[in-house]
């Protein structure tokens, strides 16, 4: 497991960034999914909620979990081989990151002990690119913004904040 942390490119993203969620409420906890726009907030267990805006609150490094580009903007997710590497175990990308996954906490868990404790990779292979927190500051690197009304807010809801996004080799600065 030791070797993911250079397998992986660095992903900066940059204090005030906007993220995008759908949430029943806008709490902050040990785990949280964000997309950086707000058509990937669509692929959430909360459709019926509104779409929240977020913002970074400080720079976050965090991980590109993919395993390649399928296009010049779309990536496939690599979060099978992470989770096979941790369990021995093959699982659908959905399934690794899906709550209900009883192993899931542990993964999370031992991907903290390696020092990755976020991932940007892509919510379904192929579409929006998507953040998971699952630090021990949440609180410390996002906060609430607002509740957005899709008509009234034509403007935020088109905005992809992924272009922000520096990514970096880590063998370049180990």
């Amino acid at each position: 497991m030791k070797n993911l942390r250079l397998k992986y490119k660095l992903a900066i993203i940059p204090k005030d960034t906007i993220l995008f969620r759908k949430a029943p409420d806008n709490g902050i906890y040990e785990s949280m999914y964000f997309s950086f726009n707000s058509s990937g907030t669509y692929s959430s267990d909360f459709n019926s909620g509104p779409i929240q805006q977020w913002k970074t609150k400080q720079t976050i490094i965090s991980r590109l979990i993919v395993k390649g580009k399928i296009s010049p903007l779309i990536y496939g997710t690599d979060l099978e081989f992470c989770y096979h590497q941790f369990c021995g175990e093959d699982k659908y990308y959905l399934d690794v990151k899906h709550r209900h996954n009883p192993k899931c906490k542990d993964f999370l868990a031992s991907l903290k002990n390696i020092g990755i404790d976020s991932w940007v990779t892509s919510i379904h292979n192929g579409t929006d690119i998507e953040l998971h927190l699952f630090t021990d500051n949440n609180k410390n690197l996002i906060q609430f913004k607002k509740n957005i009304n899709n008509e009234k807010n034509r403007i935020i809801i088109n905005k992809d904040s992924f272009n922000k996004v520096i990514l970096l080799d880590p063998k370049d600065y180990t």
